[in-house]
Protein backbone atom coordinates (compact mmCIF):
# COMPACT_ATOMS: atom_id res chain seq x y z
CA UNK A 1 0.00 0.00 0.00
CA UNK A 2 1.38 2.82 -1.27
CA UNK A 3 0.05 6.55 0.95
CA UNK A 4 1.26 9.09 -0.75
CA UNK A 5 3.21 11.81 1.78
CA UNK A 6 2.39 15.21 2.66
CA UNK A 7 5.06 18.15 3.68
CA UNK A 8 5.05 19.10 6.81
CA UNK A 9 4.63 22.79 5.26
CA UNK A 10 1.50 22.41 4.18
CA UNK A 11 0.20 21.34 7.70
CA UNK A 12 -1.04 25.26 8.23
CA UNK A 13 -3.73 24.44 5.65
CA UNK A 14 -4.89 21.40 7.49
CA UNK A 15 -5.00 23.00 10.65
CA UNK A 16 -6.74 26.24 9.22
CA UNK A 17 -9.37 23.73 7.93
CA UNK A 18 -9.96 21.37 10.68
CA UNK A 19 -9.73 24.59 13.38
CA UNK A 20 -7.12 23.42 15.08
CA UNK A 21 -5.29 26.12 17.47
CA UNK A 22 -1.91 26.86 17.83
CA UNK A 23 0.04 29.29 20.21
CA UNK A 24 3.71 30.19 20.08
CA UNK A 25 4.47 26.13 18.52
CA UNK A 26 4.39 25.05 15.22
CA UNK A 27 5.19 21.35 14.28
CA UNK A 28 9.13 21.23 13.05
CA UNK A 29 11.21 18.07 11.14
CA UNK A 30 13.77 17.70 14.18
CA UNK A 31 15.31 14.60 12.72
CA UNK A 32 18.43 13.39 14.31
CA UNK A 33 21.34 11.10 14.60
CA UNK A 34 21.33 8.16 15.82
CA UNK A 35 17.79 8.52 17.28
CA UNK A 36 15.52 10.43 14.94
CA UNK A 37 12.92 12.71 16.31
CA UNK A 38 10.91 13.13 13.62
CA UNK A 39 8.49 15.78 13.74
CA UNK A 40 7.77 17.32 16.59
CA UNK A 41 6.45 20.50 18.58
CA UNK A 42 8.70 23.29 19.03
CA UNK A 43 8.15 27.10 20.41
CA UNK A 44 8.56 29.72 17.93
CA UNK A 45 7.58 33.01 19.32
CA UNK A 46 5.71 34.39 22.50
CA UNK A 47 2.96 33.16 23.26
CA UNK A 48 -0.61 34.21 25.08
CA UNK A 49 0.12 32.59 28.61
CA UNK A 50 -4.46 33.06 28.93
CA UNK A 51 -4.15 30.44 26.25
CA UNK A 52 -3.70 26.78 25.78
CA UNK A 53 -0.34 25.90 23.27
CA UNK A 54 -2.91 23.70 21.83
CA UNK A 55 -6.70 23.45 21.50
CA UNK A 56 -7.97 20.15 19.52
CA UNK A 57 -11.69 19.46 19.19
CA UNK A 58 -12.95 16.25 20.55
CA UNK A 59 -14.24 15.78 16.92
CA UNK A 60 -10.73 14.83 15.84
CA UNK A 61 -10.08 12.36 18.78
CA UNK A 62 -9.47 8.94 17.71
CA UNK A 63 -10.92 6.71 20.17
CA UNK A 64 -13.24 3.54 20.61
CA UNK A 65 -16.14 5.69 20.83
CA UNK A 66 -15.55 8.30 18.11
CA UNK A 67 -14.97 5.05 16.36
CA UNK A 68 -17.91 3.12 16.96
CA UNK A 69 -20.15 6.49 16.22
CA UNK A 70 -18.07 6.96 12.65
CA UNK A 71 -19.08 3.25 11.72
CA UNK A 72 -22.51 4.67 11.87
CA UNK A 73 -22.01 6.95 8.72
CA UNK A 74 -19.48 4.96 7.04
CA UNK A 75 -20.26 1.97 5.50
CA UNK A 76 -17.12 0.69 4.78
CA UNK A 77 -15.35 0.94 8.43
CA UNK A 78 -18.92 -0.87 9.79
CA UNK A 79 -18.66 -3.45 7.28
CA UNK A 80 -15.19 -4.20 8.71
CA UNK A 81 -15.56 -3.52 12.09
CA UNK A 82 -18.69 -6.28 11.88
CA UNK A 83 -16.96 -8.77 10.27
CA UNK A 84 -14.17 -8.95 12.49
CA UNK A 85 -16.73 -9.12 15.43
CA UNK A 86 -14.68 -9.56 18.99
CA UNK A 87 -11.81 -9.04 17.17
CA UNK A 88 -12.57 -5.32 17.13
CA UNK A 89 -13.90 -5.29 20.49
CA UNK A 90 -10.23 -4.96 21.16
CA UNK A 91 -10.31 -0.79 21.35
CA UNK A 92 -6.12 -0.99 19.34
CA UNK A 93 -7.58 -3.36 16.25
CA UNK A 94 -10.47 -0.85 16.27
CA UNK A 95 -8.52 1.64 16.22
CA UNK A 96 -6.41 -0.44 13.52
CA UNK A 97 -9.21 -1.08 11.16
CA UNK A 98 -10.10 2.47 11.13
CA UNK A 99 -6.39 3.99 10.37
CA UNK A 100 -6.00 1.17 7.56
CA UNK A 101 -9.21 2.51 5.88
CA UNK A 102 -7.77 6.07 5.89
CA UNK A 103 -4.69 4.95 4.53
CA UNK A 104 -6.20 2.78 1.90
CA UNK A 105 -8.77 5.82 0.89
CA UNK A 106 -5.48 7.83 0.85
CA UNK A 107 -3.60 5.08 -1.43
CA UNK A 108 -6.51 4.85 -3.79
CA UNK A 109 -7.54 1.35 -2.99
CA UNK A 110 -10.72 2.25 -1.45
CA UNK A 111 -13.62 4.63 -2.10
CA UNK A 112 -14.03 5.56 1.60
CA UNK A 113 -14.26 8.86 3.65
CA UNK A 114 -11.56 11.96 3.08
CA UNK A 115 -11.78 12.90 6.51
CA UNK A 116 -9.45 14.97 8.21
CA UNK A 117 -7.46 11.39 9.38
CA UNK A 118 -7.76 10.25 6.00
CA UNK A 119 -5.37 13.12 5.31
CA UNK A 120 -3.55 13.43 8.39
CA UNK A 121 -2.44 9.48 8.19
CA UNK A 122 -0.14 11.19 5.52
CA UNK A 123 1.43 13.28 7.94
CA UNK A 124 2.83 10.25 9.54
CA UNK A 125 6.44 8.77 9.34
CA UNK A 126 6.41 5.72 6.89
CA UNK A 127 8.68 4.55 9.56
CA UNK A 128 7.88 3.90 13.00
CA UNK A 129 11.12 2.53 15.15
CA UNK A 130 8.78 -0.48 17.18
CA UNK A 131 10.73 -3.56 17.27
CA UNK A 132 8.57 -5.81 15.43
CA UNK A 133 8.89 -3.45 12.28
CA UNK A 134 12.70 -4.21 12.74
CA UNK A 135 14.17 -6.39 10.41
CA UNK A 136 15.59 -9.72 10.82
CA UNK A 137 19.21 -8.70 11.58
CA UNK A 138 18.42 -6.12 13.78
CA UNK A 139 16.04 -8.44 15.94
CA UNK A 140 19.44 -10.00 16.67
CA UNK A 141 20.23 -7.51 18.68
CA UNK A 142 17.47 -8.34 21.35
CA UNK A 143 18.45 -12.25 22.26
CA UNK A 144 19.18 -12.70 25.92
CA UNK A 145 17.12 -9.22 26.70
CA UNK A 146 14.18 -8.94 28.70
CA UNK A 147 12.65 -7.58 25.87
CA UNK A 148 13.15 -10.68 23.49
CA UNK A 149 10.48 -13.33 23.87
CA UNK A 150 7.97 -10.13 24.36
CA UNK A 151 8.70 -9.17 20.82
CA UNK A 152 8.43 -12.94 19.15
CA UNK A 153 5.74 -13.45 21.38
CA UNK A 154 4.10 -10.04 19.97
CA UNK A 155 4.71 -10.64 16.59
CA UNK A 156 2.40 -14.05 16.49
CA UNK A 157 -0.15 -12.50 17.63
CA UNK A 158 0.08 -9.54 14.62
CA UNK A 159 0.19 -12.39 12.16
CA UNK A 160 -2.74 -14.05 13.81
CA UNK A 161 -4.51 -11.13 14.38
CA UNK A 162 -3.59 -10.33 10.16
CA UNK A 163 -4.95 -13.93 9.22
CA UNK A 164 -8.11 -13.85 11.41
CA UNK A 165 -8.94 -10.03 9.89
CA UNK A 166 -8.09 -11.12 6.33
CA UNK A 167 -10.44 -14.54 6.50
CA UNK A 168 -13.62 -12.32 8.37
CA UNK A 169 -13.60 -9.84 5.70
CA UNK A 170 -13.06 -12.16 2.32
CA UNK A 171 -16.46 -11.65 1.71
CA UNK A 172 -16.93 -8.23 1.33
CA UNK A 173 -16.48 -7.82 -2.06
CA UNK A 174 -14.81 -4.42 -1.45
CA UNK A 175 -12.72 -5.27 0.79
CA UNK A 176 -11.92 -8.21 -1.35
CA UNK A 177 -11.16 -6.06 -4.52
CA UNK A 178 -9.52 -3.41 -2.79
CA UNK A 179 -7.12 -5.58 -0.22
CA UNK A 180 -7.15 -9.10 -1.02
CA UNK A 181 -6.71 -9.86 -4.83
CA UNK A 182 -3.56 -7.88 -5.46
CA UNK A 183 -2.01 -7.78 -1.81
CA UNK A 184 -3.30 -4.32 -1.40
CA UNK A 185 -3.29 -4.57 2.44
CA UNK A 186 -0.16 -6.82 3.54
CA UNK A 187 0.81 -7.93 7.15
CA UNK A 188 3.45 -5.18 6.72
CA UNK A 189 0.77 -2.81 7.08
CA UNK A 190 -1.04 -4.35 9.60
CA UNK A 191 1.97 -4.08 12.01
CA UNK A 192 2.54 -0.48 10.58
CA UNK A 193 -1.22 0.41 11.88
CA UNK A 194 -0.74 -1.02 15.15
CA UNK A 195 2.41 0.58 15.51
CA UNK A 196 0.98 3.95 14.91
CA UNK A 197 -1.42 3.51 17.75
CA UNK A 198 0.97 1.88 20.22
CA UNK A 199 3.41 4.57 19.77
CA UNK A 200 1.25 7.83 19.37
CA UNK A 201 -1.67 6.89 21.60
CA UNK A 202 -2.32 8.41 25.11
CA UNK A 203 -4.70 7.88 28.12
CA UNK A 204 -6.94 10.77 27.76
CA UNK A 205 -9.26 11.56 30.62
CA UNK A 206 -12.73 10.53 29.44
CA UNK A 207 -11.10 8.84 26.17
CA UNK A 208 -9.19 6.11 27.35
CA UNK A 209 -6.61 5.42 25.25
CA UNK A 210 -7.11 7.59 22.07
CA UNK A 211 -4.87 9.38 19.14
CA UNK A 212 -4.88 13.29 19.05
CA UNK A 213 -3.35 14.97 15.59
CA UNK A 214 -1.12 17.60 16.27
CA UNK A 215 -0.48 16.47 19.89
CA UNK A 216 1.05 13.51 18.73
CA UNK A 217 3.66 15.16 17.57
CA UNK A 218 4.88 15.58 20.88
CA UNK A 219 7.96 13.57 21.93
CA UNK A 220 8.54 12.68 25.51
CA UNK A 221 10.78 14.14 28.64
CA UNK A 222 10.91 12.55 32.27
CA UNK A 223 8.56 14.91 34.44
CA UNK A 224 11.01 17.15 35.47
CA UNK A 225 12.06 18.21 31.98
CA UNK A 226 8.73 18.16 30.30
CA UNK A 227 7.71 21.77 29.38
CA UNK A 228 4.25 20.79 28.67
CA UNK A 229 0.77 18.90 29.69
CA UNK A 230 -1.65 17.70 28.15
CA UNK A 231 -5.84 17.50 29.53
CA UNK A 232 -9.41 17.79 28.46
CA UNK A 233 -11.01 21.05 29.05
CA UNK A 234 -14.80 21.36 28.80
CA UNK A 235 -14.49 18.98 25.40
CA UNK A 236 -11.32 20.08 23.96
CA UNK A 237 -8.13 18.46 23.86
CA UNK A 238 -5.69 21.15 25.09
CA UNK A 239 -1.87 21.43 25.90
CA UNK A 240 -0.46 23.87 28.15
CA UNK A 241 2.68 25.00 29.77
CA UNK A 242 3.76 23.79 32.88
CA UNK A 243 3.48 26.25 35.80
CA UNK A 244 7.23 27.82 35.68
CA UNK A 245 8.80 26.76 33.04
CA UNK A 246 10.35 28.97 30.73
CA UNK A 247 10.54 28.36 27.06
CA UNK A 248 12.89 30.10 24.14
CA UNK A 249 11.78 30.09 20.45
CA UNK A 250 13.23 26.56 19.09
CA UNK A 251 12.87 24.83 22.22
CA UNK A 252 11.26 21.47 21.85
CA UNK A 253 7.98 21.53 23.30
CA UNK A 254 7.73 17.45 25.07
CA UNK A 255 5.17 16.09 27.63
CA UNK A 256 5.62 13.11 30.04
CA UNK A 257 4.00 10.16 28.48
CA UNK A 258 3.49 9.13 32.14
CA UNK A 259 4.94 6.15 31.97
CA UNK A 260 7.87 6.77 34.59
CA UNK A 261 7.54 3.68 36.23
CA UNK A 262 8.22 1.95 32.75
CA UNK A 263 11.71 -0.22 32.31
CA UNK A 264 13.98 0.63 29.79
CA UNK A 265 12.36 -2.67 27.41
CA UNK A 266 9.04 -1.52 28.11
CA UNK A 267 9.71 1.83 26.71
CA UNK A 268 11.56 0.20 23.50
CA UNK A 269 8.63 -2.21 23.09
CA UNK A 270 5.77 0.65 22.93
CA UNK A 271 8.21 3.33 21.68
CA UNK A 272 11.28 2.21 20.22
CA UNK A 273 13.44 4.58 22.42
CA UNK A 274 14.86 4.53 25.63
CA UNK A 275 14.41 8.17 27.44
CA UNK A 276 17.91 9.60 27.57
CA UNK A 277 17.92 10.65 30.81
CA UNK A 278 17.44 7.15 31.62
CA UNK A 279 20.74 6.03 33.54
CA UNK A 280 19.53 1.67 34.13
CA UNK A 281 17.34 -0.75 33.11
CA UNK A 282 14.80 0.46 35.73
CA UNK A 283 13.79 -3.36 35.70
CA UNK A 284 13.04 -6.43 34.40
CA UNK A 285 10.73 -9.65 34.68
CA UNK A 286 12.78 -13.14 34.13
CA UNK A 287 10.33 -16.05 33.81
CA UNK A 288 10.82 -18.36 36.52
CA UNK A 289 10.42 -22.26 36.29
CA UNK A 290 9.65 -24.76 38.77
CA UNK A 291 12.06 -27.84 39.06
CA UNK A 292 12.45 -29.99 35.89
CA UNK A 293 11.74 -32.76 38.08
CA UNK A 294 8.79 -31.38 39.88
CA UNK A 295 5.95 -33.88 39.43
CA UNK A 296 3.70 -30.69 40.99
CA UNK A 297 4.88 -28.11 38.57
CA UNK A 298 2.06 -28.46 36.16
CA UNK A 299 -0.60 -28.14 38.85
CA UNK A 300 1.05 -25.07 40.01
CA UNK A 301 1.09 -23.66 36.96
CA UNK A 302 -2.66 -24.16 36.74
CA UNK A 303 -4.30 -22.73 40.09
CA UNK A 304 -1.72 -19.49 39.50
CA UNK A 305 -3.03 -16.27 39.27
CA UNK A 306 -3.30 -15.21 35.98
CA UNK A 307 -2.53 -11.38 36.14
CA UNK A 308 0.31 -12.52 38.35
CA UNK A 309 3.48 -13.34 36.06
CA UNK A 310 5.19 -16.56 36.76
CA UNK A 311 8.58 -15.22 37.06
CA UNK A 312 10.94 -12.81 39.43
CA UNK A 313 10.50 -8.80 39.00
CA UNK A 314 13.70 -7.25 39.38
CA UNK A 315 14.32 -3.47 39.88
CA UNK A 316 16.79 -0.80 40.97
CA UNK A 317 17.28 2.68 42.45
CA UNK A 318 19.21 4.78 40.44
CA UNK A 319 22.09 5.38 42.23
CA UNK A 320 22.63 1.99 44.31
CA UNK A 321 24.15 -1.04 43.79
CA UNK A 322 21.54 -3.43 45.22
CA UNK A 323 18.60 -4.46 44.04
CA UNK A 324 15.23 -5.31 44.96
CA UNK A 325 13.32 -8.41 43.94
CA UNK A 326 9.79 -10.24 43.99
CA UNK A 327 8.18 -12.86 43.11
CA UNK A 328 4.87 -14.38 44.50
CA UNK A 329 5.32 -17.57 42.30
CA UNK A 330 8.58 -18.44 43.31
CA UNK A 331 7.16 -19.13 46.98
CA UNK A 332 4.62 -21.89 45.20
CA UNK A 333 7.36 -23.19 42.90
CA UNK A 334 9.67 -24.14 45.90
CA UNK A 335 7.32 -25.69 48.53
CA UNK A 336 6.60 -29.31 48.02
CA UNK A 337 3.81 -31.86 48.74
CA UNK A 338 5.96 -33.33 52.26
CA UNK A 339 5.66 -29.03 53.44
CA UNK A 340 2.08 -29.63 53.38
CA UNK A 341 1.06 -28.76 49.69
CA UNK A 342 -1.67 -30.49 48.40
CA UNK A 343 -3.75 -30.85 45.41
CA UNK A 344 -7.03 -32.20 45.31
CA UNK A 345 -10.02 -32.84 42.27
CA UNK A 346 -13.15 -31.55 43.52
CA UNK A 347 -16.62 -32.66 41.29
CA UNK A 348 -18.59 -29.45 41.19
CA UNK A 349 -22.46 -29.53 40.61
CA UNK A 350 -22.97 -28.62 37.11
CA UNK A 351 -20.34 -32.20 36.56
CA UNK A 352 -17.09 -30.24 35.77
CA UNK A 353 -13.90 -30.46 38.00
CA UNK A 354 -11.83 -28.21 39.93
CA UNK A 355 -8.79 -28.30 40.61
CA UNK A 356 -7.88 -27.17 44.62
CA UNK A 357 -5.14 -26.43 46.06
CA UNK A 358 -4.21 -26.11 50.10
CA UNK A 359 -1.65 -25.38 52.23
CA UNK A 360 -1.07 -27.26 55.83
CA UNK A 361 -4.98 -27.47 55.22
CA UNK A 362 -5.76 -24.06 54.50
CA UNK A 363 -7.87 -24.12 50.81
CA UNK A 364 -5.66 -20.96 48.88
CA UNK A 365 -7.47 -18.72 46.41
CA UNK A 366 -4.11 -17.49 44.31
CA UNK A 367 -5.68 -15.58 41.67
CA UNK A 368 -7.19 -13.79 44.78
CA UNK A 369 -4.40 -13.92 47.18
CA UNK A 370 -1.02 -14.89 45.31
CA UNK A 371 0.96 -13.84 48.07
CA UNK A 372 -0.87 -15.80 50.65
CA UNK A 373 2.09 -18.99 50.05
CA UNK A 374 4.42 -16.65 50.98
CA UNK A 375 2.57 -15.38 53.98
CA UNK A 376 2.40 -18.83 55.47
CA UNK A 377 5.56 -19.77 54.95
CA UNK A 378 6.97 -16.89 56.60
CA UNK A 379 4.75 -18.45 59.74
CA UNK A 380 6.79 -21.99 59.90
CA UNK A 381 9.42 -22.71 62.65
CA UNK A 382 11.39 -23.45 59.50
CA UNK A 383 10.67 -20.33 57.26
CA UNK A 384 14.32 -19.36 56.43
CA UNK A 385 14.75 -22.96 55.04
CA UNK A 386 11.73 -21.82 52.46
CA UNK A 387 13.37 -18.41 51.93
CA UNK A 388 16.60 -19.82 51.24
CA UNK A 389 14.73 -22.12 48.60
CA UNK A 390 13.46 -19.23 46.58
CA UNK A 391 16.76 -17.01 46.75
CA UNK A 392 18.90 -19.75 45.29
CA UNK A 393 15.98 -20.71 42.84
CA UNK A 394 15.85 -16.65 41.75
CA UNK A 395 19.77 -16.41 42.31
CA UNK A 396 19.59 -19.43 39.22
CA UNK A 397 17.27 -17.69 36.88
CA UNK A 398 19.08 -14.32 37.26
CA UNK A 399 22.18 -16.28 36.59
CA UNK A 400 20.71 -18.03 33.67
CA UNK A 401 19.64 -14.46 31.97
CA UNK A 402 22.89 -12.93 32.55
CA UNK A 403 24.82 -16.00 30.83
CA UNK A 404 22.20 -15.89 27.63
CA UNK A 405 23.01 -12.11 27.78
CA UNK A 406 26.40 -12.46 27.71
CA UNK A 407 26.25 -15.22 25.24
CA UNK A 408 24.12 -12.90 22.81
CA UNK A 409 26.49 -10.12 23.34
CA UNK A 410 29.22 -12.84 22.41
CA UNK A 411 27.70 -13.70 19.04
CA UNK A 412 27.14 -9.99 18.04
CA UNK A 413 30.80 -9.49 18.83
CA UNK A 414 31.89 -12.19 16.58
CA UNK A 415 29.52 -11.38 13.66
CA UNK A 416 30.70 -9.37 10.94
CA UNK A 417 28.98 -7.04 8.72
CA UNK A 418 25.96 -6.58 10.99
CA UNK A 419 23.44 -4.29 9.27
CA UNK A 420 21.27 -2.18 11.32
CA UNK A 421 19.66 1.12 11.02
CA UNK A 422 21.64 3.34 12.86
CA UNK A 423 18.69 4.05 15.50
CA UNK A 424 18.36 -0.03 15.83
CA UNK A 425 21.78 -0.64 16.75
CA UNK A 426 21.57 2.40 19.35
CA UNK A 427 18.73 1.29 20.57
CA UNK A 428 18.89 -2.38 20.63
CA UNK A 429 22.76 -1.97 22.06
CA UNK A 430 22.36 0.26 24.90
CA UNK A 431 19.14 -2.15 26.06
CA UNK A 432 21.86 -4.53 26.02
CA UNK A 433 24.14 -3.02 28.23
CA UNK A 434 21.91 -1.77 30.98
CA UNK A 435 20.10 -4.98 31.84
CA UNK A 436 23.46 -6.63 31.46
CA UNK A 437 24.09 -4.11 34.52
CA UNK A 438 21.17 -4.83 35.90
CA UNK A 439 21.51 -8.73 35.98
CA UNK A 440 25.02 -8.47 37.33
CA UNK A 441 23.84 -6.39 40.66
CA UNK A 442 21.09 -8.43 40.87
CA UNK A 443 23.62 -11.39 41.02
CA UNK A 444 25.52 -9.46 43.49
CA UNK A 445 22.74 -8.88 45.97
CA UNK A 446 21.18 -12.87 45.56
CA UNK A 447 25.00 -14.23 46.94
CA UNK A 448 24.65 -11.97 49.53
CA UNK A 449 21.56 -12.96 50.40
CA UNK A 450 21.78 -16.56 49.66
CA UNK A 451 25.41 -16.63 51.98
CA UNK A 452 23.47 -14.44 55.16
CA UNK A 453 21.11 -17.30 54.88
CA UNK A 454 23.39 -19.74 55.23
CA UNK A 455 25.05 -18.36 58.48
CA UNK A 456 21.58 -18.59 60.21
CA UNK A 457 21.89 -20.99 63.04
CA UNK A 458 18.21 -22.84 61.88
CA UNK A 459 19.30 -23.29 57.82
CA UNK A 460 22.59 -24.63 59.85
CA UNK A 461 21.11 -26.75 62.22
CA UNK A 462 19.10 -28.29 59.27
CA UNK A 463 22.08 -28.65 57.18
CA UNK A 464 23.59 -30.39 59.38
CA UNK A 465 21.14 -33.01 60.72
CA UNK A 466 20.77 -33.31 56.58
CA UNK A 467 24.29 -34.40 56.47
CA UNK A 468 24.08 -36.95 59.39
CA UNK A 469 21.09 -38.58 57.79
CA UNK A 470 23.29 -38.43 54.69
CA UNK A 471 20.35 -37.30 53.12
CA UNK A 472 20.97 -37.70 48.95
CA UNK A 473 19.87 -34.15 48.42
CA UNK A 474 22.76 -31.82 48.79
CA UNK A 475 20.58 -28.71 48.39
CA UNK A 476 17.48 -27.39 50.74
CA UNK A 477 15.04 -27.67 48.05
CA UNK A 478 13.69 -30.95 48.49
CA UNK A 479 12.62 -33.47 45.40
CA UNK A 480 8.82 -33.08 44.70
CA UNK A 481 6.00 -36.28 44.84
CA UNK A 482 3.36 -36.99 43.22
CA UNK A 483 0.07 -35.74 44.12
CA UNK A 484 -3.24 -38.16 44.17
CA UNK A 485 -4.86 -35.35 41.17
CA UNK A 486 -1.88 -36.05 38.54
CA UNK A 487 -2.15 -39.11 36.13
CA UNK A 488 1.25 -41.07 35.25
CA UNK A 489 2.29 -38.86 32.70
CA UNK A 490 2.36 -35.90 35.41
CA UNK A 491 -1.20 -34.26 33.60
CA UNK A 492 -4.17 -33.33 35.62
CA UNK A 493 -7.09 -34.64 34.25
CA UNK A 494 -10.40 -31.83 34.51
CA UNK A 495 -12.67 -33.78 31.72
Amino acid sequence: MHIPPLPISSLPQFLHFHSIALNGISPVHLGGAPIDLGVALTFTSAHDPTKPLLRVSPTLVLSHATIEAASKSDRHLHDALSAAGALAHNPRIAAMIFLLLRMSTAAGLVAGERDAWCEYTQYLPRTIPLPTTWTATELALLPGTSLSAAIAAKSRTLAAEFSTFRAATAELAWAQKAWWDDDGLTLENWVYADSVYRSRSLELPGHGAALVPILDFANHAEAGRASAYFAVEGEDVVLRLRPGMECTSGDEVCIDYSDSAKSAAEFVFAYGFIPEGMGGAGGMLLPLQCSEDDPLARAKEMVWAPASPRGVKISETTGEDKVQWESEWAYLAVTNEEDGLEFQLLQMNDGGRKLQVLLDGEELDLVARPRRVQELLKGKEMCEIFELRVVATVKAAVEDALSRLLGGRHALEEEEGVECRPQMWSVGTRLRELEETLLLKAAETLAEEESALLEHPKVQEYLSQQQQSQSPEPHPQRDLQSADAMDADGEIDLS
